[in-house]
């Protein structure tokens, strides 16, 4: 039998008394270790990545938050000139909705995501009509405000390309 291991017969794997196998087991170990190593790896990856999502995500809410802002100074600046022309009630109207931009702008500004998400959704679950119609409003109210934005930059655009070209003295240019 010795003779068989020595000349190239079949040949098994290493056994200790016990019936082991201690190089599969040191396999499986290295195998082990080696799944746990890319486990920790992509554990570390997706961890980055959802950072760095929710880092952009804070940069937008501050945007959001900076915008909804300016949007309540434009619409309270508005709520004074209607008062300033009789146009009290208008005045009252406009005033709300900035009251409640400025307010929206603070919660942007104060809550984390996560906590905006949720109390969105618990709004939604209460008053589903309510938090439907107002997702309708702040929509075309976004698309309105976007596209007068677009208009003026496009009529500003259109008025400098027809302005009469003038000569750095202030002569115009034939």
């Amino acid at each position: 039998m010795a003779d068989e291991l020595h000349s190239g017969g079949s040949q098994q794997p290493m056994m200790t008394p016990e019936g082991e196998n201690p190089q599969g087991e040191a396999r499986e170990r290295r195998s082990e270790d080696a799944t746990q190593a890319v486990k920790e790896q992509a554990g570390a990856v997706w961890d980055g990545a959802r950072e760095n999502v929710r880092s952009a995500l804070a940069e937008q809410q501050q945007a959001a938050a900076a915008g909804v802002g300016d949007l309540a100074g434009a619409l309270r600046s508005a709520a004074h000139e209607l008062d300033g022309e009789q146009k009290a009630s208008v005045a009252r109207v406009v005033g709300r909705a900035a009251d409640g931009l400025e307010r929206l702008a603070g919660t942007l500004r104060s809550k984390d995501l996560d906590t905006i998400v949720s109390d969105a959704q618990t709004f939604a679950r209460r008053e589903p009509a309510l938090f439907l119609g107002a997702a309708v409003a702040v929509g075309f109210l976004a698309v309105r405000f976007l596209k007068s934005g677009s208009e003026q930059r496009a009529a500003h655009a259109a008025g400098a390309a027809s302005a009469p070209a003038t000569s750095p003295d202030g002569g115009h240019l034939h």
